[in-house]
């Protein structure tokens, strides 16, 4: 019951997941892994770019993720359907108590989905920051625009107070800084 819960969890990842010996051979892959490297069960895990090229001393694990479990994970080109080479990210657990034989659980995560999740994080962040600068600045210019006509609104009604108070001609003074007034305390509301 409980292996059938975990094949259905890993055959439900996007990443590839590889079950191999300490000889490499393959035991299991999920669904992912097939189809991101045309390996199959029974076949090899060829090693990566990196560990293909690099220098081993005689008895020493060439796979620099069995060798060093400490290092998380490590990224280096894979060779994937006849040959042809892939970027990956992966990570390797050993796994015991399976049988009698150690197993090496390999996750394999392209590059190129690793930078499309980063370049869709990015993309969202880059719209929240656009949206918040819009956003302050919609209420910079609604502050400034609220605060400019208030302030040439009381402005226009302190002059036209004062035009009443001084005019020579009582009745043109009141009559012009009433329409004055009427005009300006229109604006204001």
């Amino acid at each position: 019951m409980a292996g059938d819960v975990f094949r259905v969890l890993v055959d439900g990842m996007k990443d590839g997941v590889i079950v191999m010996d300490r000889e490499r051979v393959i035991h299991y892959l999920n669904p992912a892994a097939k189809a991101l490297t045309g390996w199959q069960v029974g076949g090899r895990v060829p090693y990566c770019a990196y560990c293909t090229g690099r220098s081993v001393l005689p008895g020493e694990e060439r796979c620099l993720l069995a060798q060093n479990q400490s290092l998380p994970y490590f990224e280096s080109e894979m060779a994937v359907y006849q040959g042809k080479y892939q970027p990956f990210q992966m990570s390797l657990a050993h796994v015991s108590g399976v049988g009698k034989e150690e197993r090496l659980v390999l996750l394999m995560r392209p590059i190129f989905q690793r930078q499309e999740e980063e370049k869709q994080r990015l993309s969202q962040l880059l719209l929240r920051e656009t949206i918040a600068a819009q956003e302050g600045e919609r209420r910079r210019i609604a502050r400034e625009l609220h605060d400019n006509v208030s302030q040439k609104l009381f402005s226009a009604y302190l002059a036209a107070h004062g035009i009443k108070m001084r005019l020579a001609d009582p009745d043109l003074a009141h009559h012009c800084a009433a329409e004055i007034e009427r005009v300006v305390g229109q604006g204001a509301d």
